[in-house]
């Protein structure tokens, strides 16, 4: 697997060594001049290896790990937390009204005019 993992992962990921050894993440800078964090990356083989300290180092630095398979492929190993306010996130967004009433109160909230209130029992 050689080659494939040299050409995937350089693809995906350049930079520092991470706690495995062979997999890297690294911070670039993107064409707005932002830094961009790229995800870790780790062959099935590497997180077979050492599977337990793969989930722990993901919810530890509640940080995505990509996990290329053989064939190329690639899946990403999550801290459930994470997942679960994505989903919330994505379900939420999914109507558009109640989009635009998200994104109108994330505006009021930035220039300083959301007004705190104590929540009412029903």
């Amino acid at each position: 697997m050689g080659r494939l993992r040299e050409d995937v992962l350089s693809a995906m990921v350049r930079g520092k060594p991470s706690v495995f050894g062979n997999h890297w993440s690294d911070r670039t800078n993107t064409m707005r001049g932002q830094e961009k964090n790229l995800m870790h990356a780790v062959t099935l083989k590497e997180a077979k290896r050492d599977l337990k300290r793969l989930l722990t180092q993901v919810i530890d630095d509640a940080e995505p790990t990509i996990v290329v398979l053989e064939t190329g492929q690639q899946v990403v190993v999550v801290p459930l937390d994470d997942y679960t306010a994505w989903q919330e996130t994505r379900y939420l967004l999914s109507n558009p009204t109640n989009a635009a009433h998200l994104r109108q109160s994330i505006t009021e909230a930035h220039v300083g005019a959301a007004q705190e209130q104590e929540l009412r029992e029903p």
